[in-house]
């Protein structure tokens, strides 16, 4: 892993991440709970065409933990400042839940550094108000149980039922990831995914292509709520097999999708 020393918004912050890879510029960001690892199925598909930069966000993996919320537009800063260090003028980015809040809070906020974007198991829609209840209550039992009783009940239920046995040692892997997340980093998150805005206009006004990918059986994020957006500049595609987990559930299927837009995209 690289460390990158960045200034976002005055704050001080270190970014571990792979950079792994060679052509135009493909940046994977990883959800909440994750790291890079999220994307190991995937990055071998994608590495031989071109460059993946493969960030643990803040909070998150060896990345540091600074003062929070961890707002959405905070963590696109970080990308955007990453980007620049790395002298990439622009990226196609793909997040994965959380990742894809800040992938379309980075197409709102930096649209000429942007190539495309995807958003997997993610949505242009805000927290309901029982979301950000949920995200509240989520935050007070990391505090009172702490995050190896949090994100070991929360990880497998990102994964089809199915999967659960037949994928066990990887539910056991993500959860693992899961555990190390630092507390402050899981909490920092939370509130930023709790005051995040609808960014439904910024993808359907976008000037670049995007995808929308939903789990056939994501009970996270639901397929109608990933598909909410529509315009001529947007595809969509259903994951079969796969709930809200699909790079490590379906990571085939994915990759070949991902090469399809790319290929879309840079030809």
């Amino acid at each position: 892993m690289h460390k990158a020393q960045l200034r976002t918004l005055g704050q001080k912050v270190e970014l571990a991440y792979e950079d792994r890879g060679q052509g135009h510029a493909v940046v994977l960001l990883h959800g909440f709970c994750g790291s890079s690892q999220y994307w190991k199925f995937i990055a071998p598909a994608l590495e031989n065409g071109y460059r993946l930069i493969i960030p643990d966000l803040r909070g998150h993996g060896q990345s540091s933990v600074p003062e929070g919320p961890y707002l959405m537009e905070t963590m696109a800063e970080d990308i955007a400042e990453l980007l620049e260090q790395l002298e990439i003028e622009k990226a196609v980015l793909f997040g994965h839940s959380m990742g894809g809040y800040v992938t379309a809070a980075f197409a709102g906020k930096h649209p000429d550094k942007l190539a495309g974007c995807g958003l997997i198991h993610s949505t242009a829609l805000p927290d309901n108000e029982e979301g950000k209840r949920k995200r509240s209550d989520n935050m007070e039992a990391i505090r009172q149980r702490g995050m190896n009783a949090f994100a070991g009940e929360l990880i497998p239920k990102l994964f089809a039922k199915a999967h659960l046995e037949s994928m066990s040692r990887e539910v056991e892997s993500m959860t693992a990831i899961g555990q190390a997340t630092h507390p402050d980093g899981a909490i920092r998150s939370l509130q930023g995914m709790r005051e995040r805005t609808d960014r439904t206009m910024v993808l359907r006004m976008a000037e670049v292509p995007v995808l929308l990918v939903a789990g056939a059986e994501d009970q996270i994020v639901l397929p109608d709520k990933t598909f909410s957006v529509e315009g001529d500049n947007i595809s969509t595609f259903l994951l079969d097999g796969a709930a809200h987990m699909g790079m490590i559930e379906a990571p085939s299927l994915l990759a070949d999708r991902m090469k399809a837009f790319l290929s879309q995209i840079y030809g």
